[in-house]
């Protein structure tokens, strides 16, 4: 009689992974929600969930706060800023756009 002899091998070392991140500040932002007079518990939720997905929340939280004119980081808080205000401003209707519009950043909006 033959003996046949098997042997199973477990491997117990996790799989290793890496999360890459694609994205584009330049891409069209997902709006698919207008801020209108009625619904603004609705379009924040959604604009917040966005604007963290581009990684950009700290211009609307403050936690991104605008540098000094004679920082060297200046113009790069500038230019981000005012990328994520015209999110803002581009997801509204026009009677609202107006009323935002002059505000000098996303945080103000």
């Amino acid at each position: 009689m033959d003996v046949i002899s098997s042997s199973k091998t477990t491997n117990t070392t996790p799989p290793s992974f890496q999360i890459v991140t694609i994205h584009s500040d330049n891409a069209p932002f997902p709006t698919s929600i207008t801020l209108t007079k009625t619904n603004y518990a609705l379009w924040s939720q959604v604009m917040d969930m966005c604007i963290a997905a581009r990684e950009k929340l700290g211009y609307l939280t403050g936690d991104a706060p605008q540098p000094s004119k004679l920082s060297s980081t200046y113009i790069k808080w500038c230019t981000e800023n005012f990328r994520v205000k015209g999110w803002l401003i581009d997801s509204m209707s026009l009677d609202l756009m107006s009323c935002f519009i002059h505000l000098s950043t996303a945080k103000e909006i």
